[in-house]
């Protein structure tokens, strides 16, 4: 009798619902008295020690599986991504099929289909020979082109057009001025006027229009008397002379000698523009826009390409 009323005194604050105690210590309290009173073996006994295991120690919830390409289902068009362990987009198709679309998934899926027919044999695969180009033509076809001219004018002179020299004295020297006849459309392009003679001012690369229209700069020509005509360089045992070639701002110094077979290795021609240097003799420079002349006679100044002399400027009078 005193042991029952030694467990009852421990067990009844624990079954009437002590502050402070758990449901585990609750269920193991009345498991406890359950056994003492019916005895361990006892069905009751049992079955209150069994709730009391289930209430202290729950069943532990499984840890789902770590995601992996074997679980994952990616929709057409991609792959699943080994390393993210996420769905990509196929980048490539099978042998024998092209790219042709894609799908509107997240992310987009390649769609991937017969391949188009390989396209038809021209300049675009074999190319073009040198100086030609290969451009689109009218109806569809590609087709291998010469490269227009690159040009300092704003077009090539129409056929018939010509360039000729006008000349004039010039402070103690003479000028020269290229003009171009019968291309009106050539005149328009540089002065917004249609006319059928022009000269080039204004145009923003002017001297190099001029010299590739005369093949360079001008030369000059001497004649006692408009009949017998010779050269006019600096050759100074010759029946007249002519030196300081360039521009009237900008004359070469005939004192200094030039060198140089091109614009990066030509050296001591002072005269503008500097491709006159290039043009030479013995005697030295030997063209330019502009000209001092030496002696008695006439002189006047002729493209470099014009070697009839059919274009040439009036003749000017000089003695010095």
């Amino acid at each position: 009798m005193k042991r029952v009323l030694v467990s009852l005194v421990v067990l009844l604050p624990l079954l009437l619902g002590a502050k402070g105690c758990s449901n585990c210590e609750k269920a193991t309290a009345k498991a406890e008295l359950v056994c003492y009173k019916l005895g361990d073996a006892s069905p009751e006994c049992l079955a209150a020690k069994a709730e009391a295991d289930g209430i202290c120690k729950p069943t532990p919830t499984p840890t789902p599986p770590s995601p992996s390409c074997d679980t994952l289902t990616c929709p057409p068009g991609c792959h699943c991504d080994p390393e993210k362990v996420e769905c990509a987009t196929d980048t490539t198709c099978p042998a024998g099929q092209c790219p042709i679309g894609y799908t509107g998934t997240v992310p987009p899926g390649l769609i991937c289909g017969e391949c188009p027919p390989p396209p038809p044999e021209d300049c675009r695969t074999t190319g073009c020979p040198t100086g030609e180009v290969c451009r689109l033509q009218h109806g569809g076809a590609w087709e291998c082109v010469a490269l227009p001219p690159i040009t300092a004018c704003p077009k090539e002179l129409a056929e018939g057009a010509y360039v000729y020299l006008n000349d004039k004295a010039a402070g103690h020297g003479f000028d020269s001025t290229p003009r171009v006849h019968g291309d009106p459309e050539f005149c328009r392009l540089i002065h917004g006027v249609a006319v059928n003679d022009c000269h080039l001012e204004s145009w923003p690369t002017k001297v190099a229009c001029e010299m590739e229209l005369m093949g360079g700069c001008p030369r000059w020509e001497f004649s006692p008397n408009k009949q017998t005509v010779m050269e006019c360089v600096d050759n100074h045992s010759a029946q007249a002379s002519c030196d300081h070639f360039g521009t009237q701002p900008a004359q070469d110094d005939p004192q200094t000698p030039t060198t140089g077979d091109s614009l990066a290795t030509l050296k001591g021609f002072e005269g503008s523009p500097r491709e006159c240097g290039l043009q030479r003799d013995v005697y030295g420079p030997m063209a330019g826009f502009f000209t001092v002349a030496h002696g008695k006679g006439f002189v006047r100044a002729c493209a470099p390409n014009d070697s009839a002399s059919l274009r040439c400027g009036p003749w000017q009078p000089f003695e010095k």
